[in-house]
């Protein structure tokens, strides 16, 4: 009884030995990556995952670490990890959206930001990449559609002004993008300056 009583405890110690080394390679790796040491982040993370793979949010901040490097598709894997373990984080989707979109994969990012929006996601960035994403299919009243939500949400971030001027100008509402152009360009938007002077000077 008392071997049986020992191993347990035994069983139990490295059982909370291992969640508390995994948590300390997720804590270096969260602050790594937030002093921009990405791939030092990732190989923190991989370290706590090498503990513990069932940890949702190991698989997902590896994710936000490997699309901030430039590799969207390795991200997306661990997004889809990510969201195998837990399917109800709306971050989870929009990020990975963000990947499909960085690829210009149109119809999945759409999938994944209204997922995100389905799962009760309030973020203004939500609805601008639905936006850009819509534009890519030349769905152009859609995008503007998300790109008002957006700044219904957010109303001092440029670049939403200068992606929903860009959808009507291809729709020939060219009084409103002016309108919108002006707005990016004093919310410091790039190109936004670029465009007013093309579509909007002296008409």
């Amino acid at each position: 009884m008392r071997y049986i009583i020992f191993s347990l405890l035994l069983t139990f110690s490295t059982g909370i030995l291992f969640a508390q080394t995994a948590n300390q390679f997720a804590k270096e790796a969260f602050e790594k990556a937030k002093l921009g040491q990405y791939a030092e982040a990732i190989r923190l993370y991989d370290q706590a995952l090498a503990i513990n793979r069932h940890r949702a949010t190991y698989h997902y901040y590896k994710g936000v670490c490997l699309y901030e490097l430039g590799d969207c598709e390795a991200a997306i894997k661990a997004f889809n990890f990510a969201i195998t373990i837990e399917p109800r984080l709306p971050d989870f989707y929009k990020n990975r959206g963000k990947c499909y979109l960085e690829l210009k994969q149109a119809e999945p990012a759409i999938a994944d930001l209204t997922k995100a929006i389905a799962l009760k996601s309030t973020q203004a960035e939500t609805y601008y990449l639905r936006g850009v994403a819509w534009s890519l299919l030349d769905d152009h009243e859609e995008a503007i559609k998300n790109f008002d939500r957006a700044i219904s949400l957010e109303d001092r971030v440029g670049d939403f002004y200068r992606s929903r001027a860009e959808c009507l100008i291809v729709l020939e509402r060219r009084p409103e993008a002016c309108m919108d152009l002006q707005k990016a360009a004093k919310l410091g938007a790039f190109n936004a300056e670029f465009l007013w002077e093309k579509y909007c000077k002296g008409n």
